[in-house]
């Protein structure tokens, strides 16, 4: 019997194959889109520990500065493991609670001064043990069980006084004939013995401020021969005569700022400084022998040249001159040939002719024979009939002078718990800490001698310096550096006079009230929370205090990541 299928049958068994085909497409599509959806699960948790190594690495970095900073002297203390091979090589590791860990060294056997630190991070569980492949730096890693990543920095301690003046507020130059510039008193291209020299005077007198307000410095009608800069945001005020640019321009005529000068980037940072000890020698009294040596000079003239040649140098005079026809002998100085253009048939003799006898040659071009001689024939010579060298006699006298001060700085470290009065005299390298401020007035001196050098460390709340209060005998700012805690918070400088050294009080509001009309000179730098200029002040730079390391913490120079092997 033959089975016949009805059409309604063929129908319902089209449609079941049709369900058929498209749940598996769906199905299909469902399974891609879950592994997509995966595939995106693994990507974002692979950032998310790759991004948190580098954070777990800069954890490792400011751990290793802060003992740089903080145990400099003792670098093995908290937990610190010196190396037993490499001296200068401290180590540590650290476990964070998620599992997490870094590893940091620390090399001072090299400069500037080395740190490594390597972040080694659990990934999460979906990628660390899932089928998917997991995209490092390094490559392609299947199933890693950590991430790491790691970064060298090189530290070093920088200038305080990499500026010419500056603040953390505002500056405001409010006084007459001010000016900023700058010298180098290691290049006698730029200053005249080490010291500052007008005529060769440079365009670093830079002025920066961290004050991010309108007018966060007021140049007024000052010459600013350097740039300034402030906060983001700070803007700069000028009078109607001030400038702001090079030497060059400014010759010019031209007033305002020179393209360029003014920026809105300065970030300066403004370490604490801090007493070094708290008790020292206490600076006794005492007389010192200082000697000085006047030069007189006289005139004096000779036929003879001076032997030996003396300091001064020679001027020559010769006297009147004469022309003979005959050759002198011996020659004389100064003696010139006179001469004439001549043609000869004949070679001229010996004697009678100056520099080079030319000969011409004339021929056919096969053959050639000497047709004449061109010579310069002597007429006669010409000399002074004689000659007078003038200089000058030195005589120097040493003379001694004996002295009485109320405090003698020998060398070393002193303190004083009162106030600083009287006169003071630094003879050698000092420091001295006074921790309840210092107030000059009247008659209050501090020198410091030729050969002296001093690093004064002030607490209290207040310093004042009077006109002519502190006299720097060797004229080098870097031999005279006033270092004022953070409880200091006002500064006076008084009169008028010369001041040469370097100011570092980052909490100190700074008042130059310079009297008169007489022109007061700073010369050196200044670090400051404010600044007040009254009066007439020219502010030299000496631009070898930005290439001292005296900034008292170390700070990050370069950054590199690396292999974490």
């Amino acid at each position: 019997m033959k089975t016949k299928i009805k059409r309604k049958a063929k129908q319902l068994a089209s449609t079941l194959l049709i369900a058929l085909v498209i749940c598996s497409i769906l199905s299909i599509s469902i399974v891609g889109y879950l592994s997509m959806t995966e595939q995106q699960n693994f990507l974002s948790a692979r950032s998310q520990a790759w991004n948190l190594a580098i954070a777990i690495v800069e954890a490792g970095l400011e751990e290793a500065l802060e003992q740089l900073n903080t145990n400099t002297t003792q670098l093995s203390s908290d937990g610190w493991t010196p190396n037993a091979v490499v001296p200068g090589l401290y180590s540590r590791t650290r476990y964070l609670p998620d599992g997490n860990r870094y590893t940091v060294t620390i090399n001072t056997s090299v400069f500037p001064s080395e740190i490594i630190s390597k972040a080694f991070v659990t990934p999460p569980s979906l990628v660390k043990n899932g089928s998917s492949t997991f995209l490092a730096a390094e490559g392609v890693t299947l199933q890693p069980s950590s991430i790491a990543r790691a970064v060298r920095v090189r530290a070093s301690k920088g200038s305080l006084f990499s500026k010419a003046m500056v603040a953390k507020l505002t500056i405001d130059m409010n006084g007459q004939n001010i000016l900023t510039d700058s010298f180098d008193s290691s290049n006698p291209s730029y200053s005249t013995s080490g010291h500052y020299d007008v005529t060769k005077a440079r365009d670093m007198g830079d002025v920066a401020s961290n004050a991010t307000i309108i007018n966060s410095v007021n140049v007024g009608n000052a010459n600013i021969y350097g740039h300034v800069s402030t906060g983001p945001g700070g803007t700069v005020a000028l009078g109607s005569h001030g400038a702001i640019g090079s030497h060059a321009w400014q010759a010019l005529g031209n007033e305002g700022q020179m393209q360029g000068w003014v920026t809105a980037d300065s970030n300066f940072t403004f370490p604490d400084n801090l007493l070094p000890y708290t008790s020292g020698l206490n600076p006794a009294a005492g007389d010192v022998v200082t000697t000085t040596f006047p030069i007189s000079t006289n005139s004096a003239s000779s036929t003879n040249f001076p032997s030996p040649f003396p300091w001064g140098g020679v001027t020559t005079n010769p006297g009147p001159y004469v022309t003979t026809v005959a050759r002198p002998n011996p020659v004389p100085p100064f003696m010139t040939i006179n001469t004439v253009p001549s043609t000869t048939t004949s070679y001229p003799a010996a004697g009678t002719y100056a520099g080079i006898v030319q000969t011409n040659y004339h021929g056919n071009g096969n053959s050639s024979s000497i047709d004449n001689y061109t010579w310069n024939m002597i007429t006669g010579y010409t000399y002074p009939s004689y000659i007078n060298y003038a200089y000058s006699l030195y005589t120097t006298n040493t003379l001694y002078t004996t002295n009485h001060y109320d405090h003698v700085l020998i060398g070393g470290d002193y303190s004083l718990d009162t106030a600083l009065s009287g006169t003071t005299y630094v003879v050698g390298s000092a420091r001295l800490v006074l921790p309840n401020g210092l107030t000059m007035s009247g008659h209050d001196t501090i020198t410091v001698g030729p050969n002296g050098n001093l690093a004064m460390y002030v607490g209290g709340t207040s310093c004042t310096i009077g006109g002519d209060g502190i006299i720097n005998k060797n004229g080098y700012a870097s031999n005279l550096q006033i270092f004022c805690t953070p409880s200091v918070t006002s500064i006076d400088f008084n009169g008028n006079g010369e001041f040469i050294g370097v100011l570092n009080a980052p909490n100190a509001n700074t008042r130059m009230n310079g009297g008169g009309y007489s022109d007061n000179d700073f010369i050196g730098a200044l670090v400051v929370n404010t600044v007040v200029m009254n009066g007439h002040f020219g502010f030299h730079y000496d631009e070898v205090l930005g290439r001292v390391r005296n900034n008292g913490r170390l700070l990050i120079t370069s950054w590199d990541e690396i292999r974490p092997q």
